[in-house]
């Protein structure tokens, strides 16, 4: 209880300012212009069932369903979503510390510690169309504890939990889409192979994520065309780039940047090849120590690449214009 406490009155002291904050950018845009938030049950409607009406060219009802009613509760005032987005940010903290105790990890309210107060963090939680982040993880997180339910008990009903739970994170942000990869490479780490029975477990997973990430990307392009066009050997090296740049930022969040400028992507200059050679590099030397200094670091790194990598820009999107990355992505 007391571990709990202290990591909320983290929380508000960090996020103090964000209670007083306003709108900023395409909040905007996306939430006090947008004609579905202001509608009864029409906009609704529009929300789960007419994708293409919405200002936002993706298929996210959760979170709009968020915003509709809480629209409702208090009109466009900010206040109230931004105390939503800390609340959000609270419950994800405690939701880390609880999967952390049951996987037994050592040091676990340390790990929250770091979760609830790392400086990359900022974006997510203090801008308010960045609610996107917070409620996919949210449910994200749930459906790693229901899964480590159903591991230990094989109750059907801790799947269905899972299913449900990974569908509303998709349904928030379809880059959680990679929950079923992160999920073997759980069972990995803890069991040093993924047999026939792992693979059977998360395939209705992999079907699902494929559906409604099919779907997604059929909204977002329908949205008008991706106005960026990188060779593929320039989005290995932007998805390599990143990687470090995101390792980097947690380590030394410093400085944080609400748009970081363009790096040299040229594939004609060896020097940018290096990150993604480097990459390799590091994946074959944790595998190949992986006897003597354990499964884990391969496996977090793992877990960091995959869990990234549909914002990584091997896949082109729209943001790339004016990045190629974004805290709020880690």
């Amino acid at each position: 209880m007391a571990g709990a406490v202290a990591l909320t009155l983290f929380i508000i002291a960090a996020y103090w300012p964000a209670f007083t904050a306003g709108f900023v950018w395409d909040d905007n845009r996306f939430i006090v212009e947008e004609s579905a938030l202001r509608g009864g049950l029409d906009g609704l409607y529009a929300i789960w069932f007419k994708p293409a009406s919405l200002v936002e060219s993706h298929y996210w009802p959760v979170l709009y369903t968020a915003f509709w009613l809480e629209h409702k509760l208090w009109g466009f005032h900010p206040a109230g979503f931004h105390v939503v987005n800390i609340l959000l940010h609270g419950v994800n903290t405690l939701l880390l510390w609880r999967l952390a105790l049951t996987m037994q990890l050592p040091g676990a309210w340390g790990v929250a510690a770091v979760f609830a107060l790392h400086p990359v963090h900022v974006e997510a939680v203090a801008w308010v169309i960045a609610r996107k982040d917070l409620l996919a993880s949210m449910f994200y997180l749930l459906a790693v504890g229901a899964w480590l339910e159903y591991r230990r008990a094989g109750r059907g009903r801790a799947y269905a939990g899972l299913v449900a739970a990974y569908m509303a994170a998709c349904l928030s942000k379809t880059v959680a889409i990679t929950l079923p990869l992160a999920l073997l490479v759980w069972v990995w780490w803890r069991h040093g192979r993924i047999s026939a029975r792992d693979w059977r477990e998360v395939a209705p997973l992999l079907a699902l994520g494929g559906v409604i990430g099919a779907f997604g990307m059929h909204v977002y392009t329908a949205g008008g065309v991706i106005e960026v066009a990188y060779s593929y050997a320039e989005r290995v090296i932007i998805a390599s780039k990143a990687v470090w740049f995101y390792l980097g930022k947690f380590l030394w969040p410093q400085p944080l940047l609400f748009i970081y400028p363009h790096w040299d992507v040229d594939a004609a200059r060896a020097v940018n090849h290096l990150p993604a050679l480097a990459l390799v590099a590091t994946a074959a030397l944790l595998w190949r120590l992986a006897p003597r200094i354990g499964r884990g670091p391969l496996a977090a790194a793992a877990f960091f690449v995959i869990t990234l990598a549909p914002t990584l820009g091997l896949v082109p999107y729209r943001y790339m214009q004016f990045s190629f990355v974004a805290d709020r992505y880690q």
